[in-house]
């Protein structure tokens, strides 16, 4: 996994990222960041072909609410 930073652009990476280790990691990630402008971001990784993913995914929905 890469360093990236918690920033709008450094989360579009591991959301897009070809790492299945760093979209995982994006989704759990943007259940601690609470802002909404990372909402699309998170409905990208419910959509993601791997099941692992969309999972994380859907737990950090979860917590969002």
């Amino acid at each position: 996994m890469v360093d990236y930073e918690l920033t709008e652009a450094g989360i579009k990476k591991l959301v897009r990222s070809t790492d299945l280790n760093d979209r995982i990691y994006a989704a759990r990630v943007l259940a601690k960041l609470e802002d909404d402008k990372f909402v699309p971001f998170l409905v990208e990784l419910l959509r993601d072909i791997n099941s692992t993913v969309r999972r994380a995914a859907m737990v950090s929905a979860g917590k969002l609410k």
